[in-house]
């Protein structure tokens, strides 16, 4: 259960790109699956589950678990 505040950077059908603070990056380094909370650019909120498949200094790239379309 922590929160962890993202930055969405990019979006596609089967990932997603985000940038966390540096005090957080340490922590999602320890993460394999989890799940993010994003709002679309038209407002609606979406919970998906991830899979991190990479983390370079404080940008992290996932890909969905949920089989899902993205809410663009």
């Amino acid at each position: 259960g922590n929160e962890i505040p993202i930055y969405l950077l990019d979006l596609s059908l089967g990932g997603i790109g985000f940038n966390v603070a540096p005090q957080f990056s340490r922590s999602l380094g320890c993460v394999h699956n989890a799940r993010i909370k994003y709002r679309s650019a038209t407002g609606h909120s979406t919970l998906r589950k991830i899979r991190i498949t990479s983390l370079f200094n404080n940008r992290a790239g996932a890909e969905f678990l949920d089989g899902k379309l993205p809410a663009l």
